[in-house]
């Protein structure tokens, strides 16, 4: 998998893992306490989706890693999705002002499932599996 700055035409790869900080591994905690969701892979991904959803790009996520998640156990069979979805958000909202290389992109990856799962953990409504549900249906 290549690093950096991709070939012109060809956009970045994603990260080989997903890396958390001490932060967002206590909120995942915390969100698997309160919803009964089990894997971290699933909270991320309505992390990410929450974020996706503000207009615009997440501050930097703390640089600490507590954790980590394989790119294939975060992505799941819906990898590419996930990615195109960060890389379409990330050229409407005009983030970052440079193209994006890979190194840029995973961390960008990183900022939205940081400010995402900040936002659920500190949602009181987010109180069982069924809220996130509820909480996705109410952006329809």
């Amino acid at each position: 998998m290549r690093r950096n700055a991709p070939p012109p035409g060809l956009p970045p790869v994603p990260p080989d893992a997903l890396r958390l900080s001490k932060t967002t591994r206590d909120q995942i905690a915390t969100l698997k306490r309160r919803t009964g969701v089990k894997h971290m892979n699933v909270l991320c991904r309505w992390a990410l989706c929450r974020s996706l959803a503000e207009p615009v790009p997440p501050p930097a996520a703390p640089a600490d890693t507590a954790a980590e998640i394989a790119w294939k156990v975060f992505g799941g069979p819906s990898a590419q999705l996930w990615w195109s979805l960060l890389l379409a958000s990330a050229a409407t909202t005009g983030e970052p002002a440079r193209p994006l290389d890979d190194d840029a992109a995973g961390a960008l990856l990183r900022a939205h499932v940081a400010r995402g799962m900040a936002y659920l953990a500190g949602d009181p409504q987010i109180s069982d599996a069924t809220s996130l549900a509820r909480l996705a249906l109410a952006g329809a």
